[in-house]
């Protein structure tokens, strides 16, 4: 049973991490064809990147939080489906995993599609660059100050509180069926975006497909919420935030 537990497990997380890889695959190559598009000719001044509709700007920023956001899901999936595996085994009923994973994903592609239309505005404004990159100091310093401040709020921590402790988040909240595991999937959803939404808006600062900076996001938010400390992390994390944001600020006011 034990050795059926584990292989379960490892299957889960295989296949978890092969969706997050898959779609960091698909965002870099978006990355590299926005490049190509911005590249310029021998001997000529710089072609703009083709402006993107609002449906293509959601549907690469579904891409991107799925490679953000998906392997901090880990743990809370891989314990959903050792649940559900032990239902399976009573002959009980039982609800596949996708469709826990699938609407906590359908919370981020709402998200998403907000997150492109900031974009397509603040283009209409130009207040980013072609290469989707924040044009304004003021812009930029507000974006870090409201993401430090963010990270040490009580709204921030209680969130955060929920996508830190899986077996408390499924405990606390469980609900039977399909209609319950979706229902529990857009719910973890909610209270993920509730945890980190301000730190996805610094992809304008550093650049929305600045794939460096995409993966450093990634890995301060995957830190705070699975390293044992990761809240302090977060608020380390939120002071280097306010500090560089104010350092923008005070060189923007000289």
């Amino acid at each position: 049973m034990k050795l059926e537990s584990a292989t379960e497990r490892t299957i889960v997380t295989t296949l978890v991490v092969a969706l997050a890889a898959l779609a960091w695959l698909v965002l870099t190559r978006m990355a590299a064809d926005m490049g190509d598009a911005s590249m310029p000719m021998s001997g000529s001044m710089p072609m703009p990147m083709p402006a993107l509709g609002l449906v293509a700007l959601s549907v690469m920023w579904m891409v991107m939080m799925a490679a953000m956001m998906l392997p901090g899901t880990i743990p809370v999936v891989t314990i959903f489906s050792g649940i559900q595996r032990r239902r399976r085994a009573k002959a009980d009923p039982w609800v596949p995993t996708s469709i826990f994973l699938g609407g906590y994903l359908l919370v981020w592609c709402g998200f998403s599609v907000l997150a492109a239309a900031a974009q397509a505005q603040l283009h209409r404004v130009a207040w980013l660059s072609e290469g989707m990159v924040s044009t304004h100091t003021t812009l930029s310093a507000a974006l870090l100050i409201a993401a430090g401040v963010y990270q040490w709020i009580p709204t921030q921590n209680r969130c955060l509180a929920h996508c830190r402790s899986p077996m408390g988040f499924l405990t606390s909240h469980w609900r039977e069926g399909r209609l319950g595991a979706w229902r529990l999937g857009l719910e973890l959803g909610a209270w993920c975006v509730g945890c980190c939404w301000v730190v996805m808006l610094l992809l304008f600062v550093g650049g929305v497909m600045n794939l460096r900076w995409v993966a450093l996001l990634t890995a301060f938010v995957a830190a705070e919420r699975l390293l044992p400390r990761g809240e302090l992390v977060g608020r380390i994390g939120g002071v280097a935030a306010i500090v560089w944001g104010l350092t923008l600020a005070v060189g923007w006011m000289r």
